[in-house]
């Protein structure tokens, strides 16, 4: 709970006022989207209610999140590195699926993944140009950053030390 608790707090702070307004399949009013990084899904609030409306099960570790510029689809890095941090000895950890770090994508009309661009390991956090054809993504275990291709879903670009 207590991800889903720093999630929110980080996408009142930081996504919704960068993102425009997300709603629900049906649903009269705006909806905040959580990653949910220890579930596996994304977490639907209603924004008036606060109660969870829907959860989105998207894959492994997701992690940062963005909605797409035109509104339609919702962006998540998912990671297969299992989490570490502070006081974590990270030679005890399993190794990493790589096959499913990427970066999904759900479409919000029916809140289903429809498709995951690769990204690089360890996808923590990514922008969208302005025009949405190219997202830029921070790769945290091999310390680099990734440019993705929106229209043919590759990276073209990888910048870094890893």
């Amino acid at each position: 709970m207590r991800h889903v608790v720093f999630a929110l707090l980080c996408l009142i702070a930081a996504g919704c006022r960068q993102s425009p307004t997300a709603y629900a399949p049906g649903a009269p009013g705006p909806r905040l989207y959580v990653s949910d990084e220890t579930g596996g899904r994304v977490i639907v609030i209603d924004a008036a209610s606060g109660n969870v409306a829907q959860t989105i099960e998207v894959g492994k570790r997701p992690r940062g999140i963005r909605v797409s510029r035109d509104g339609t689809q919702l962006l998540v890095a998912l990671s297969g590195s299992a989490i570490g941090g502070p006081n974590v000895d990270e030679s005890k950890l399993p190794p990493p699926d790589r096959s499913a770090d990427g970066i999904g994508v759900v479409d919000l009309g029916t809140h289903k993944l429809i498709r995951k661009y690769e990204s690089g390991d360890d996808p923590e956090v990514f922008d969208l140009s302005p025009d949405g054809r190219t997202i830029y993504v921070s790769n945290e275990d091999a310390a680099q950053v990734s440019v993705v291709d929106t229209a043919t879903g590759t990276t073209w670009r990888r910048v870094g030390s890893g």
